[in-house]
């Protein structure tokens, strides 16, 4: 059942509840990358992952599996992560890099249309303001955060046109952002199952904690809500009041980042 994430209690007030889940198990660790581990900044290129955030990652790699699940290609948030150990899913899941180096791609067969609905989309919003377009290996985003207000009906107008022409791409959304993505029954929730099984965290010892801030992430909090813990990053500036299946929240990224320190801690209380 979902709820408004202003009433969800605050993860770091509820340490005592998570940690009671985590002793004796073992975790895993899932984490968005923009507005979980990162800032939201106006250039998406211009993300930067803070040094608390990585010092804490890096411990925690040490002691239970971690895995970025991002929107961005499996490479780009690889790079600004900048952590060796890691998993990296990309594309919401569709692209995923071992710490080994090994790969697992879904929707390869579709980027032949996804370049052609880039090329059209890209004529579709010539003329509105403040429209960005990110291509990407699996997917092709829209976003419209500097678009003024009343052009963004033009916008969700453009790439619905697209997608129309497309019978095997489907329109998603997050947080001012449409996307392009292969008609796949495949997102950040069944990812999030797929890499359990892989990891052999599939049984009733495994318990995965989810952080994420966006839309995107409400598919992975539905897919662990009876076994885990999904964790909503509220977004500093953003409404806090949409629905959410996640269980605990935290007031912005810098908080969601003393929370991985605090985890970090947990699983190593001796160092």
């Amino acid at each position: 059942m979902s709820r408004s994430i202003r009433d969800l209690p605050d993860a770091t007030e509820r340490w005592s509840e998570i940690s009671e889940q985590l002793a004796g198990r073992r975790p895993a660790i899932f984490l968005d990358f923009d507005g979980t581990l990162a800032p939201i900044v106006e250039d998406p290129d211009a993300a930067t992952l803070p040094d608390l955030t990585r010092a804490a990652l890096q411990r925690l790699r040490d002691h239970c599996p971690v895995t970025v699940m991002s929107g961005r290609d499996a490479e780009d948030v690889r790079d600004r992560v900048g952590i060796d150990g890691l998993v990296y899913a990309g594309s919401h899941g569709f692209d995923v890099i071992w710490p080994d180096g090994r790969r697992r791609q879904r929707g390869v067969e579709f980027q032949d249309s996804l370049r052609a609905a880039e090329v059209q989309l890209h004529q579709e919003i010539a003329d509105i303001p403040g429209a960005a377009l990110e291509p990407k290996r699996f997917a092709v985003a829209l976003h419209y955060r500097r678009v003024p207000g009343h052009r963004v009906p033009d916008t969700e107008a453009a790439i619905t046109r697209v997608v129309e022409r497309f019978d095997d791409l489907r329109l998603t959304g997050g947080k001012q952002v449409f996307e392009l993505r292969p008609d796949l029954d495949w997102d950040k929730g069944r990812a999030l199952a797929w890499l359990l099984a892989e990891l052999g965290l599939d049984g009733g010892d495994a318990v995965p904690v989810y952080l994420g801030d966006d839309l995107t992430d409400e598919d992975a909090f539905a897919a662990l809500r009876a076994h885990g813990a999904g964790i909503a990053v509220v977004v500093q500036g953003e409404d806090d009041a949409r629905t959410t299946l996640g269980g605990y929240r935290v007031r912005d990224v810098p908080a969601a980042a003393r929370l991985l320190v605090r985890l970090a801690e947990t699983l190593d209380p001796d160092a």
